[in-house]
Formats: structure tokens, sequence, C-alpha cells
């Protein structure tokens, strides 16, 4: 399913006045006064250059930021820009979990984040050693608390807030 355009978009919002969109612009007027808010970026395509389009434009909100990436190569990049926090999300990435372990090691990550099945991995819960696990998509409770107590999950995606 392809992206609709910002027109498209806009028109969408029109017909649907329970909607209250989010541009770049709003999302940056909320943050101005919310310096505990921060956003983890979820950029699909073009990674690297959407997020350089957000601290060009409101460089004063970089620190409010934390960009997840896809791959090694864009770790690097990221770090030059000046982020310190930064996600490693795998589910793009198609290196094994030893290589995983290996790049990661060289990585100063806020977090590594990856599916549940991922997260059980005897091999990839090494990453405890050094980085936080973030796992998505989690809507239920009693799941969410499993995977903390088991498996030392730190933070997890949900569909649904709140989730205690």
């Amino acid at each position: 399913k392809q992206a609709v355009s910002y027109a498209e978009f806009k028109q969408l919002v029109e017909e649907h006045a329970d909607f209250k969109p989010c541009t770049l612009d709003s999302l940056a007027a909320w943050l101005k006064n919310k310096p505990e808010v921060k956003i983890i970026t979820d950029i699909k395509y073009d990674n690297l250059k959407g997020i350089r389009l957000i601290i060009e434009k409101y460089p004063q909100l970089q620190p409010q930021f934390i960009p997840q990436f896809y791959q090694v190569e864009e770790y690097r990049p990221l770090k030059n820009m000046g982020f310190d926090d930064l996600i490693w999300i795998l589910y793009q990435y198609q290196g094994s979990k030893k290589s995983v372990l290996k790049h990661s090691q060289e990585m100063d990550l806020w977090a590594v984040s990856m599916l549940v099945k991922q997260a059980k991995s005897k091999t990839l819960q090494q990453l405890l050693k050094q980085h936080r696990i973030f796992v998505y998509t989690i809507n239920k409770t009693e799941t969410m608390r499993h995977l903390v107590n088991k498996y030392r999950v730190s933070g997890i995606y949900t569909d649904f807030l709140p989730i205690h």
C-alpha cells in the first residue's frame, strides 16, 4: 500500500472532523513547550534524509528526537548528525543474529528493537550485556509483564495506551 500524498492527507483530514493532523510543523509546535517529551522516529524510506530534514528545519528540537535506524550503515551518519540516543530496529535487517551482536558491540545505542521471537532468542539475549531490548507490538498487559520478567525487555511498542 502506498503512502498518500500531502494533498491527499489534507483532504482526508478535511473529510474527518474528528482527526487532528500531525505534521512536522504541528509536532514541532507541540514539542516546543514539552522538553521532557521524546519522539522515536519511524521513517521507513529515505530514513537519513527524513531525519536530516527534521533537524535542519527544527534544530532546537534535536534533543527530543530518538532516531530509529534499520541498517548498520545508518549508524555513523546519525552519530555524526549529533544524536546521542539511537535505536537499531531489526525488522529490515537481513543479517544474522550473530552479526547483530558483533555490530552492536561497536555501537553506543539507546536500545535494540525487535520482534518478540527475536527477544526470546538466546543469542540476542546477549545484547542485554550492553543494550536495552525493546519489542513490538505488544497490546496485552500479561504479555508485556511476561517479557519484562522473563526476558528482561526494557521497552515495548504498543497500539493502545495505557498499558500497565
